[in-house]
């Protein structure tokens, strides 16, 4: 099951007025007071979980901390400015919640591209319901990890097999295995998510049903959208 999350980004423009350039009859959303902000409807994720609330000052200072702390071992991308996104994710294993095995910002066929030479490997964003991703291409991402601790593994693609394959064949090695420690700071690479994947599990030896993890996600994002000032949506 999916962990609970709460995702709020960076204010572009305050809540105004909606004016849709739509023809009359399709202008979802005219006239309703909207927010301008720093989301991420990320590709991989299902689109009720794409709710979005303004950036408190509280969640900002957090996150100017932790990049300042992190900033060292951050790409270029991301140490030029602090981050402007941040999901807020509880996981509770009694609930079952994990997160299961995806790519953050990239198409299944990205290696294949750079197998090929591509000087784009990446393609176009993903698109879900009209809504690309929106991280910075290059730029890190930052996880900042309370509570028991969690297993990223990040898996690769068999090498003995075509480079475009089932995920199902791809290799978990205790090398690309890591605990998501109380207290933490985990950061993944621009690279990391261009070839391999990963997922975010319990480990089923250790710990008791009342475990809970809450992981502070932080992400550079480069695309705006506009929420619902009601609903955040």
């Amino acid at each position: 099951m999916q962990p609970l999350r709460r995702t709020s980004g960076m204010v572009k423009r305050m809540p105004h007025f909606f004016r849709s350039q739509l023809p009359k009859g399709e202008e979802e959303g005219d006239g309703k007071a909207v927010a301008t902000l720093y989301g991420y409807p990320n590709a991989e994720c299902p689109t009720n979980l794409w709710m979005c609330f303004p950036m408190t000052r509280l969640e900002y200072a957090q996150a100017l901390r932790i990049w300042t702390i992190a900033w060292p071992s951050l790409t270029s991308v991301s140490r030029a400015t602090p981050p402007n996104g941040v999901q807020f994710l509880a996981y509770h294993r009694l609930r079952r919640g994990k997160m299961g095995t995806h790519r953050d910002n990239n198409p299944g066929n990205v290696v294949l591209n750079l197998v090929n030479g591509s000087d784009r490997p990446w393609g176009d964003n993903p698109r879900v319901g009209g809504s690309e991703n929106s991280q910075v291409r290059g730029s890190s991402v930052m996880v900042f990890s309370r509570g028991r601790p969690m297993t990223l593994t990040l898996r690769y693609a068999t090498p003995d097999r075509d480079v475009i394959q089932n995920r199902k064949y791809y290799v978990t090695s205790p090398s690309f295995q890591m605990r998501m420690e109380d207290g933490w700071i985990t950061i993944l690479d621009a690279v990391d998510d261009m070839l391999m994947v990963h997922e975010v599990d319990w480990d089923d030896e250790d710990g008791c049903e009342t475990d809970v993890r809450f992981a502070w996600v932080y992400r550079w994002l480069g695309v705006t959208h506009n929420y619902y000032v009601q609903g955040c949506t």
